[in-house]
């Protein structure tokens, strides 16, 4: 900061910093915050346990024992199609190994069978009862490490930026996720966020390498960010081969270099939990492939107000979620990769015409083409991950999360973008609104556990306003990173 600075700009950096700390601190207190996915981590750290103690792989342990428990919903005359959906486990063995680490200080579970009474639940009941105590504060270390390192590293990042642009970047990130605040230290995807985002500071800033090893780490976390891997790809290539020389034979060999990196890089991540636990480590494809149209999807938002007009639309919950079942679900969850995939694929296209189209570059050593355009792959990267939202068939309010230590670091120089960010905050803000204040009595309308009788008309309502808004977001992105101003320095774009 330089010496004649007024005390406004001198304050701006610790009221940011003092804000996030008083907001963080609400969060971690209050009560009203969603925990349902609580039970379901102390359930896998209570299977890892007793699986440690008989010597067997988790998978392997969770396979049998689920088994077990179909087997006697069977012979009691139960339905048994939740079970069923819960044949594999949900997250890769790098988000488990995440999980370990409120287990730190909790009692070992005891196995002594003993039920529950009304002065002492039961050991089940008190493990979970711990673990959901620690495991906001271990989500909240992953958001700390985050907001420091976007502190430290923008204006290294844009160094023609003052402290106004700094702190307009951390107010960004904290109103965007105290926007989401329910599930911002509930859920993994803060860790993923901080992955992903620490990957984008590496990739812009340091070194392509570094950065491979961060998104090979995010992807291990969870399947997503493989979606980025051409953004990364792309802006790890020299500076020097913008414009038409991107289309030279050389810059293929380049590419599949990178490409082998990343490639050894996350399957060597992945390897050891392969070989200790064996194929059914890899159940979270399974999972994830057997899910049904989640009903905050966009494709939910448009099959939910057919029910108005006498159209069947049911809800059922499965794998941990509420699902939308109507005569075209079979079709729209069939539909849906192919459209992912083509949407992808067509903004991974636009980005090499993109790169093609940049004026050639003077080489400069070590300089990227990230390095060199800055704004445009942090645009790229926000694209490609909302592609993979409004196109996905489920659409979960913590994937929102992956969004504000992105967008925070876009310019706010001119009026459109400045539209922009404010309808990704209204996109967060929306989001909560949904889940969980309307989603249960206004939404879905849960009569019991696992029991509905929506969709509702105000849900359904707030629903389609929140889509909406993440598909034009989407458009408005595209246009920016693809169109003339998509590439220049943070201070001017």
């Amino acid at each position: 900061m330089r010496l004649g600075s007024s005390w406004k700009e001198r304050a701006a950096l610790p009221l940011v910093w003092l804000l996030f700390l008083l907001v963080r601190a609400d969060v971690l207190i209050s009560d009203a915050v969603s925990r349902d996915d609580f039970p379901v981590y102390a359930e896998y750290m209570m299977e890892q346990q007793v699986a440690d103690m008989r010597g067997q792989p988790l998978h392997v342990y969770h396979h049998l024992r689920n088994r077990r428990r179909v087997a006697a919903h069977r012979e009691a005359g139960r339905d048994t199609a939740r079970l069923e959906a819960r044949e594999h486990i949900e997250y890769p063995p790098l988000a488990l190994l995440w999980l370990r680490a409120p287990t730190l200080g909790i009692a070992p579970l005891s196995l002594e069978p003993r039920k529950a009474t009304p002065w002492r639940p039961s050991p089940e009941d008190e493990y979970t009862a711990d673990y959901s105590a620690r495991y906001p504060y271990w989500a909240a270390l992953a958001d700390l490490l985050l907001f420091t390192a976007l502190f430290a590293v923008y204006p290294r990042l844009f160094p023609a930026a003052g402290v106004w642009p700094r702190a307009a970047a951390l107010l960004v990130y904290t109103v965007g996720t105290a926007a989401l605040w329910p599930v911002l230290y509930t859920r993994l995807d803060v860790v993923l966020a901080s992955l992903v985002a620490g990957s984008l500071l590496l990739l812009l800033r340091v070194h392509y390498v570094w950065s491979f090893v961060l998104l090979a780490a995010a992807i291990n976390f969870k399947i997503v960010p493989v979606v980025l891997v051409p953004v990364w790809l792309l802006g790890s290539l020299p500076a020097a081969v913008a414009g038409p020389g991107l289309f030279r034979p050389c810059v293929a060999g380049l590419l599949a270099a990178r490409v082998g990196l990343l490639a050894a890089l996350t399957a060597g991540m992945f390897l050891p939990f392969y070989l200790s636990g064996g194929p059914r480590t890899l159940g979270f494809f399974a999972y994830h492939r057997e899910r049904g149209l989640e009903i905050e999807s966009v494709y939910s938002s448009l099959l939910l107000p057919l029910a108005w007009v006498g159209h069947p639309v049911e809800l059922e919950f499965l794998h941990g979620g509420w699902n939308v079942r109507s005569p075209v679900t079979p079709a729209l969850v069939a539909l849906a990769p192919a459209v992912c995939a083509a949407a992808l694929a067509a903004a991974a296209l636009a980005l090499v015409r993109r790169l093609g189209r940049l004026p050639p570059a003077e080489a400069v050593p070590r300089e990227s083409l990230a390095r060199r355009h800055p704004v445009l792959f942090v645009r790229l990267a926000i694209l490609f991950l909302l592609l993979f939202v409004v196109a996905n068939k489920v659409l979960s309010p913590q994937y929102l999360l992956w969004l504000p230590p992105l967008v925070c670091l876009l310019p706010l120089a001119t009026r459109r973008q400045r539209v922009t960010t404010a309808g990704f905050l209204a996109a967060c803000g929306l989001t909560t609104v949904l889940f969980p204040y309307l989603f249960v009595d206004e939404l879905v309308g849960v009569e019991s556990p696992g029991v509905a009788t929506g969709p509702y008309a105000l849900g359904t309502a707030v629903l389609l306003a929140r889509n909406l808004l993440l598909v034009v977001l989407a458009w408005r992105v595209w246009r920016d990173a693809f169109g003339a101003a998509g590439v220049g320095p943070p201070a001017v774009s």
